[in-house]
C-alpha cells in the first residue's frame, strides 16, 4: 500500500503542474490548488492515510508526500505571481 501511495504522491507534481498549464484564469487556478492542497484535496488524502502504513511504509509515503505538497505550492505560489510588464521592468 505504501508504495502506491509513494508512487501516486511522486506523480502528482506532474499533474499539478499540467493542470496548471492548463488554468487559463484565477478561478481555475483556485480550483486546480483546491484540488490538491485543499481540504479534501489528492495530497490531504494521501496524508490521511499515512497512519494506516507501518512505520517504515511511513517514512516512505510521507516523505513522497511532502516532497509533492512542497512543489505543488511552490507551482501555485509562482503560478500567482503577476506577468511583468513595460512598466515594471525598467
Amino acid at each position: 500500500m505504501s508504495e502506491s501511495l509513494a508512487t501516486r504522491a511522486r506523480g502528482l507534481a506532474d499533474e499539478a503542474a499540467a493542470k496548471l498549464r492548463s488554468a487559463s484564469d484565477e478561478a481555475s487556478l483556485a480550483r486546480v490548488k483546491s484540488s490538491f492542497l485543499g481540504k479534501e484535496g489528492t495530497i490531504t488524502a494521501l496524508l490521511k492515510a499515512i497512519p494506516t502504513l507501518s512505520v517504515d511504509e511511513r517514512r516512505e509515503a510521507g516523505s513522497a508526500i511532502n516532497v509533492a505538497k512542497k512543489s505543488g505550492e511552490s507551482f501555485f505560489a509562482g503560478a500567482r505571481r503577476p506577468a511583468p510588464t513595460a512598466a515594471n521592468t525598467r
